[in-house]
């Protein structure tokens, strides 16, 4: 005859049993523990305990109870009341013995067609109350290994489907401005071991884009002025978003620095932009206003070729900014 269902108050037996069984133990091992010694090569008294629980009592029943704690676990997500302290300690129970009742957190969410935003909202939502969750429920010693886990299987697994839909993906969230999303997306995957490596290629690779797009100008020199300044404001742009959407990230700052020195580079769009403003610089000492010594030799640095390897392309546009207020 197979083993009837486990319902809760045959878990409340179960959890009353392993506390029981864990007394008796923590006497006898006390009362043996001359045993232990020297005998380096057996198992433990307090291994033999274990063991002996595990396969006499535990593993007859362990698929039901894990069964049972899951049923539990979605009776709360549903709005139903259980019994926190009798679900934490099955969770114990679980634990000690290697049993993954985690796996259960593959949540349906991760499988359902949510939109970008829609889901990085309902997968935010999820990790708030799951956090919440293993706080009250969980053995200590898994709480981070559950939490790496069901981030996992709701954020990193379906990267690639969040970050290249066609409709929604990060290329299209930047290109309509939409931060807030990208803020909630930051926030995800802020917390997944290099997470945020593709969307900052994605936010560099946008920058070049958008920087391209006005340099094509730059082959008419009656457009110099129009493109530093444009050049600036999107320096300027592209900053703010590094700041106040990604907080202030060290590998979005980065990002930013290498898509400039990108554009920069694009034939000589840096020596002429900053040949315009040495001109306004050379007209202000003709007029005898006062200028920085150092902002000259820096324009002489960049015109010439000198050292311009190791000037950083956010060293070129704060300059800019300088020389064009300088010459407003």
């Amino acid at each position: 005859m197979g083993v009837p269902p486990v319902d809760e108050f045959s878990l409340e037996e179960f959890v009353k049993i392993w506390s029981r069984y864990k007394q008796i133990s923590k006497w006898l091992l006390h009362i043996f523990a001359y045993l232990d010694r020297n005998q380096r090569n057996r198992p433990t008294l307090n291994q033999v305990a274990l063991t002996c629980f595990r396969d006499m009592v535990f593993l007859g029943i362990s698929d039901k109870v894990e069964r049972a704690a899951i049923e539990l676990i979605a009776s709360e997500r549903e709005g139903g009341k259980v019994d926190g302290a009798l679900l934490r300690g099955v969770v114990e129970i679980c634990f000690q013995f290697g049993m993954k009742i985690m796996d259960y957190y593959e949540d349906k969410l991760g499988k359902d067609a949510y939109l970008c935003p829609e889901y990085m909202l309902k997968c935010e939502e999820c990790l708030r109350k799951e956090k919440l969750r293993v706080e009250y429920y969980l053995y200590s010693s898994g709480k981070h290994n559950y939490l790496e886990e069901v981030r996992n299987e709701l954020v990193l697994i379906y990267q690639n489907q969040l970050l290249q839909n066609e409709h929604s993906s990060c290329h299209a969230l930047l290109k309509k401005n939409k931060m807030e999303v990208l803020k909630t997306m930051f926030r995800l995957y802020d917390d997944v071991t290099m997470g945020l490596d593709p969307i900052a290629n994605i936010f560099k690779e946008h920058i070049i884009d958008e920087g391209k797009a006005l340099i094509q100008w730059e082959k008419d020199i009656t457009m110099h002025h129009i493109v530093a300044l444009e050049l600036k404001k999107l320096y300027r742009k592209f900053m703010d978003n590094v700041t106040d959407y990604f907080n202030g990230h060290t590998i979005f700052d980065k990002a930013l620095e290498e898509a400039f020195e990108v554009l920069l580079d694009e034939g000589v769009v840096c020596r002429s932009i900053v040949a315009l403003f040495k001109t306004n610089l050379n007209k202000e000492v003709a007029s005898r206003s006062s200028v920085d010594p150092a902002e000259s030799s820096f324009c002489d640095c960049i015109l010439k070729q000198v050292g311009f390897d190791r000037v950083k392309a956010s060293q070129i546009m704060a300059q800019l900014e300088k020389l064009h207020m300088r010459s407003i």
